[in-house]
């Protein structure tokens, strides 16, 4: 970490959706190497595929993404995206990087696996919040699952559990805690697409 006082001075800026301007994974990641200016005209600004107000801006434009969207080079400098890079200003930065530690996803030493097993009492969770034709292998999966056993929905889509489970990302990791299995489909089907849907099954 650099000394406050040495740290250099980093205009920026995080526009459209899903960014908390002062409290966010790449404002985190920076924090402790510069000395950074929320500006309305920034030296580099972050920007996602959810509006485009980054087009507003004269900076160095770096699209990022948890979802399946494809940066567009003509409007940005670097991508940060989720799948294998596909241009040379292009890197992967997978969404379950940002929302747990690498140790989240090993398991420790000397685990109790009956312990653990008999805590599983429920057979199987699915949470998703949406349906479209993209998803029809999860919809299909899910109902096709659901006649053999009820499969318990815990997010928007065919809810029957009364309602979405509360508490964001560690509400949702508590809930899946007690299933013995998880429906883990992404949105779609792209190559080396993961979000935090697959690690969330693996962590719990």
């Amino acid at each position: 970490m650099t000394p406050p006082a040495e740290r250099p001075e980093l205009r920026v800026d995080f526009v459209n959706g899903g960014f908390a301007k002062n409290d966010n994974f790449f404002h985190n990641l920076l924090a402790p190497h510069y000395r950074l200016v929320l500006h309305d005209k920034p030296d580099f600004v972050f920007y996602n595929h959810d509006g485009h107000k980054h087009r507003l801006l004269n900076a160095v434009r770096i699209f990022w993404t948890q979802e399946a969207y494809q940066a567009d080079f003509g409007e940005c400098d670097f991508a940060l995206s989720t799948f294998a890079p596909r241009h040379d200003r292009e890197f992967r930065l997978p969404y379950y990087a940002q929302v747990m530690a690498p140790g989240d996803l090993v398991r420790p030493a000397g685990l109790d696996y009956e312990k653990i097993s008999a805590e599983h009492t429920e057979f199987c969770a699915f949470v998703a919040s949406y349906a479209n034709r993209n998803t029809t292998a999860r919809v299909d999966f899910f109902h096709r699952l659901g006649q053999y056993k009820r499969v318990d929905s815990g997010g928007r889509l065919f809810n029957n559990i009364g309602g979405p489970v509360p508490g964001g990302f560690e509400g949702k990791r508590a809930w899946l805690r007690k299933y013995k299995f998880h429906l883990a489909f992404e949105n779609r089907a792209v190559a080396n697409y993961i979000t935090e849907k697959l690690p969330d099954a693996l962590r719990e």
